[in-house]
């Protein structure tokens, strides 16, 4: 790979690639110091614009916090946004998870492993709530794991600063990921008026809990209309899950956000899973 220098960083490794970014490991040629640099083009489209921008003001609030990746600094050129994050060696817990049940040991972790990740993300969506900050797009993609360790990236579709817990539905601009978006922030029932932000992250840790226990994703339709139809109906095959975690996937997935659990009561649950 050819490396790249910008400013005083220059790129060692490439560590992902998404839709509108970019994130290299690179070293700071002044101190050796090794970080995680995300690039993100600004020249693609208005929505872009938006995602950079909420990204980061989310991190602007944030005091470091264990399970959430740590912003270090940002700056721009004419062309692309620079993030400059901690630098943190894990894996996606997409491939962790995709690799555990197709490649390597083709069986789901113990339950003491899932207890830990899952303990550890709901810790760091907690203090995020805290910040009166709403992650809005939390997938398996977006969580990342190293040996025992777990942080929570990609503030792209946060939702920051809203005086109450409710807004209405039309005021939501991000939509987050198919599948892992609840039938409230997908607009495909006109009768919803408005959207709970804490709702809406517990829906997608739902589906992350049913990921990591199943190594499928629940709704997830054959195309986009299919999972969509998924979603507002509730469309999922429990049977591979086990009788204490298929309580707390269907305590979460009600299409009354009000009806959902709160994260105390979800961590409450996993705690007394039995190892």
């Amino acid at each position: 790979m050819e490396k790249l220098v910008i400013g005083p960083y220059q790129t060692c490794g490439l560590l992902g690639e998404g839709r509108y970014s970019t994130v290299y490991e690179v070293v700071d040629n002044t101190d050796e110091e090794r970080y995680a640099l995300k690039i993100t083009c600004k020249t693609i489209s208005q929505i872009n614009h938006k995602f950079i921008e909420s990204e980061i003001e989310a991190f602007k609030k944030l005091d470091r916090h264990e399970n959430i990746i740590k912003f270090v600094t940002q700056f721009e050129d004419e062309d692309n946004s620079y993030l400059l994050l901690e630098s943190f060696r894990g894996y996606t817990l997409q491939r962790i998870v995709f690799e555990r049940f197709n490649i390597k040991e083709k069986k789901p972790f113990d339950i003491a492993t899932i207890k830990n990740y899952l303990l550890q993300i709901t810790d760091g969506l907690q203090y995020l709530h805290s910040k009166n900050i709403y992650h809005g797009d939390l997938t398996p993609n977006n969580i990342l794991i190293h040996k025992d360790k777990v942080k929570i990236i990609d503030f792209g579709c946060a939702i920051i600063d809203q005086p109450t817990n409710k807004i209405p539905s039309k005021g939501l601009t991000h939509k987050g990921t198919p599948g892992f978006a609840p039938p409230e922030a997908s607009r495909i029932d006109s009768s919803i008026k408005y959207v709970f932000l804490e709702a809406i992250d517990t829906w997608a840790l739902g589906c992350v809990i049913f990921f990591i226990f199943t190594g499928t994703i629940p709704f997830i339709g054959t195309n986009f209309a299919k999972t969509l139809y998924n979603v507002f109906h509730l469309e999922v095959d429990f049977s591979d899950l086990d009788i204490e975690p298929k309580k707390i996937c269907q305590l979460i997935f009600q299409r009354d956000p009000e009806s959902r659990p709160s994260l105390k009561v979800i961590v409450a649950m996993i705690k007394l899973l039995e190892e």
